[in-house]
């Protein structure tokens, strides 16, 4: 097989190069919202975005690995699964990405090193630290809010008003998988998987989705622990 490193080609009329698994496009796009820088990962082209300290996909992760089980008909939290929204990838695949159970999770962090080179899963401070950013450090902000909502992803006009996607961190409303309710909350909330563990006081549950921009959470910062069987998205970080 040919190798593809330093291996130049057009995506999209631009210029781009490929690095070591990861290509970044060669010049700069022009929007409303900042700069993004398009990688490849597992064969798909993302966007990103430096945001404070840190850059974030600015897309949810559609990544497939061997031993990953997609669109399994049994959600079974003892295995690496992902699954679509609703199990239907035609209509919600390109935007919203995979859904992702806990095992998926931390399998792709133990071998990031192989699988996704240069980022990681998120911690929960690191989440906070985004909040920080977005909000001018007070956490609660409606500019805060507003400022990382994806303007073109249909979310629901909220009390913060219009998206504005000012950070470029571009969330979706890419819903959830939840053992009591199956498949719900897409077009009105994010949940994001993140690395670090709950409390004591969850034994029931293994690590944080946090939701993002849900009406029913006064807090859009609050970390809300689910059962080992949930799915959530996966955004990837990296220092800057």
């Amino acid at each position: 097989m040919a190798s593809i490193f330093n291996t130049v080609f057009m995506q999209n009329g631009k210029l781009v190069q490929y690095d070591d698994m990861l290509v970044k496009l060669a010049s700069t796009e022009q929007s409303s919202s900042p700069p993004f820088n398009p990688y490849i990962i597992g064969g798909r082209l993302y966007k990103s975005a430096v945001i404070g300290n840190q850059e974030w996909l600015a897309e949810n992760l559609d990544f497939k690995w061997d031993g990953l089980e997609v669109g399994a008909a049994a959600h079974d939290p003892t295995r690496q699964q992902a699954n679509y929204y609703d199990q239907d990838e035609d209509t919600y695949g390109k935007t919203y990405g995979l859904l992702y159970n806990f095992k998926a999770m931390e399998y792709l962090q133990e071998n990031r090193a192989k699988l996704i080179p240069g980022w990681r899963i998120p911690t929960y401070d690191e989440w906070l630290e985004l909040l920080a950013f977005a909000s001018g450090g007070s956490g609660q902000s409606n500019a805060g809010r507003s400022s990382l909502r994806s303007t073109d992803a249909g979310w629901p006009i909220q009390a913060d008003g219009p998206a504005t996607n000012t950070t470029g961190f571009s969330a979706v409303p890419s819903g959830r998988w939840y053992s009591s309710g199956g498949y719900e909350k897409a077009g009105s909330s994010f949940h994001m998987l993140t690395c670090s563990k709950t409390e004591a006081a969850h034994p029931e549950s293994q690590l944080y989705i946090i939701p993002l921009l849900t009406p029913s959470y006064a807090s859009y910062e609050n970390a809300h622990p689910l059962s080992a069987g949930a799915e959530g998205s996966i955004r990837l970080i990296r220092d800057v």
